[in-house]
């Protein structure tokens, strides 16, 4: 559950509703809003039961993200792209940063936008800025 906190007054009815039964998670992604995750579950949880359901291997996916939800399905997949807005320790674990999503999947999908990448078996996203560890 993802919930958009407007007031203080919100999150802490928040905190107290979700938290307070003590069988979830709150992470905060940005000041305004904050995801409630059953204890035990990630978006890397829940990718990794679809991309066993479909055969495809982890090392093949590329991921966009910007904030600290984002960690473990960055540590999941093959190419972790941070937006440029992102929290510091997401674009820490990026192995690319791009300014917008649109652009870098318009780019991807329509296939000027791959380079050689050997998680990627050839192909990655490429016109992003490599985050060189």
């Amino acid at each position: 559950m993802e919930a958009l906190a407007r007031s203080p007054q919100t999150w802490m009815r928040l905190l107290r509703l979700y938290l307070l039964r003590g069988d979830c998670l709150a992470i905060a992604s940005t000041p305004q809003w904050v995801d409630f995750v059953p204890l035990g579950l990630s978006k890397a949880t829940a990718l990794r039961v679809v991309l066993d359901c479909l055969g495809i291997d982890p090392a093949d996916v590329v991921v966009f993200g910007d904030g600290s939800n984002d960690r473990e399905v960055f540590e999941l997949v093959g190419c972790p792209v941070a937006v440029a807005h992102a929290d510091p320790g997401i674009i820490q674990k990026a192995r690319y940063v791009t300014d917008t999503v649109e652009w870098s999947l318009s780019s991807i999908l329509d296939g000027s936008g791959y380079v050689d990448s050997p998680h990627m078996g050839g192909t990655c996203c490429s016109r992003l800025v490599s985050n060189t560890k």
